[in-house]
């Protein structure tokens, strides 16, 4: 939505990620999240920012639970910012979205236009044109 008024996130929580000890401990949740039945949001993928292996399942309140391992760890003497062009180097494709899901998304984010948002501004940093988050 990149240099649009619309954002169908707005400043609700997004995604929370937690960082599993082993890969064993994220194929172990991943089948967990599968037994107790709860929505896969994004399959699992590489990050292309961090490296991170991941899978993002959705709550019950509707936001995505992303877990992940081992990412890059970065220097914070040395880390230079940079622009990504894609979130994952692989995977992270939406599973179960039909196109009636896309719709009431893109629904959602135009009625944002009509909705002002307020901002703290000790909470929000300056903006970066130059940086991606890539999806983090």
């Amino acid at each position: 939505m990149r240099g649009l008024p619309l954002d169908p996130i707005r400043t609700r929580v997004q995604h929370l990620n937690i960082q599993a000890a082993t890969l064993d401990d994220v194929a172990r949740s991943y089948q967990r999240v599968h037994e107790l039945g709860f929505d896969m949001a994004l399959s699992i993928g590489q990050h292309t920012n961090d490296k991170e292996l991941s899978y993002y399942a959705r709550t019950p309140s509707g936001f995505e639970w992303e877990v992940g391992w081992n990412p890059i760890v970065i220097d914070e003497t040395s880390w230079e910012p940079t622009t990504y062009q894609g979130i994952s180097d692989w995977g992270h494709l939406p599973v179960g979205r039909t196109i009636l899901d896309q719709v009431e998304q893109f629904r959602l984010g135009a009625r944002s236009l009509a909705r002002p948002e307020t901002t703290v501004p000790a909470l929000s940093g300056p903006a970066s044109p130059t940086t991606d988050t890539g999806g983090l």
